[in-house]
């Protein structure tokens, strides 16, 4: 067996189905306590917003990093199987799985962010399939461009626009990991602290704003 491009290529290609499953399950957790006020009854007892919010962000994301996980360690197994280049397949799995968790977190965040402003479950879910995979369309499209104008500045910056293809670009310029399409840039020298700090932006802002979100709305 060959050694395999990208692990993290099997989520990124995925997108759409991750994308269903996190649309399906993130209105559970933070839609339904708004929707029908039972959050009041959680905080009418000492908990912090802040603890009750990471929870279930806990929850949610360890729920997409194992349904994500699960298939490749599936297809892990079956490589090292084979004896071919074991230490390669070790090495870019190991970097998957830090992609993986960093973007479990990020679609957690990001989820749960849109539930609560689209408090119906049926309306967060679509409207979370929006949010995740319309961009990623166009975000496909201006690469491809960019690719053919030979600007791969430019579509680094537009891949970071999208949490899937700024965590893939993370694992190939952190990792060395080539990238997961021949137009997707893969960062170098500064550019790899630049895709570090996109990555936690991507991360820190949206928890950010789900924990204020959540106060504010326990709080009316």
């Amino acid at each position: 067996m060959a050694a395999p491009s990208n692990y993290f290529g099997y989520p990124y290609w995925t997108q759409l189905l991750v994308t269903i499953f996190v649309a399906t399950q993130a209105p559970v957790l933070f839609a339904r306590d708004l929707r029908y006020r039972t959050i009041v009854l959680y905080f009418a007892r000492p908990v912090s917003r802040t603890r009750f919010v990471l929870t279930r962000l806990a929850a949610l994301t360890t729920a997409i990093f194992v349904v994500i996980i699960a298939p490749m360690l599936v297809w892990f197994a079956c490589a090292l199987s084979t004896g071919v280049d074991s230490g390669l397949h070790a090495r870019r799995f190991g970097a998957a799985l830090v992609g993986v968790a960093i973007l479990s977190l990020v679609l957690a965040a990001v989820a749960g962010l849109v539930s609560t402003l689209a408090t119906k479950s049926g309306l967060a879910l679509a409207a979370i399939i929006v949010v995740l995979m319309v961009p990623s369309a166009m975000i496909t499209l201006a690469l491809a461009i960019t690719t053919e104008l030979e600007r791969p500045g430019i579509g680094q910056a537009i891949a970071s626009a999208h949490p899937f293809s700024a965590v893939a670009m993370l694992v190939s310029g952190v990792f060395g990991d080539p990238p997961v399409m021949p137009a997707l840039p893969q960062p170098g020298g500064w550019l790899i602290a630049a895709a570090v700090l996109v990555c936690l932006a991507w991360v820190i802002l949206p928890v950010l704003a789900l924990v204020a979100r959540m106060r504010s709305v326990a709080a009316l």
